[in-house]
């Protein structure tokens, strides 16, 4: 189980004990998906909402290594090269999966695969598996 708190300094649990979820930036990223409840974040969007328009001068570069690393945390058991499935990139950016909990209600919805994911998050709703 993934348990995620963005109220102050984002904080998770994944397997019942403290994720380390390295530094204040990629904390950052991780409160921004995790805030899009499901939906599909585009590069372009974390890089404004992370560095609030003063960027490094390859931010790109440093969202792929965010996102690499807080996929390593958020599913420590996945083979390498194997497909994430908390963690997911589609055409659109980034889409993180936290499966609903009755203590989460409406947290997020499993996305679905990734052209449906595509069209749904174009209108502006979560992704879902159907």
């Amino acid at each position: 189980m993934i348990r995620i708190r963005v109220l102050g300094p984002a904080e998770a649990e994944v397997g019942g004990g403290p994720a380390d979820l390295g530094s204040r930036r990629q904390r950052a990223v991780l409160a921004v998906l995790t805030s899009h409840r499901g939906r599909a974040v585009s590069s372009d969007r974390l890089i404004e909402d992370v560095w609030h328009g003063n960027p490094p001068q390859r931010p790109l570069i440093s969202v792929h290594a965010y996102v690499s690393h807080l996929r390593r945390v958020l599913e420590p058991h996945r083979p390498p090269r194997a497909p994430a499935s908390v963690l997911l990139s589609s055409a659109q950016g980034y889409c993180l999966r936290l499966p609903t909990t009755p203590s989460t209600p409406g947290v997020s919805r499993t996305p679905c695969t990734a052209p449906a994911r595509s069209r749904r998050t174009r209108h502006g709703r979560p992704c879902t598996r159907r």
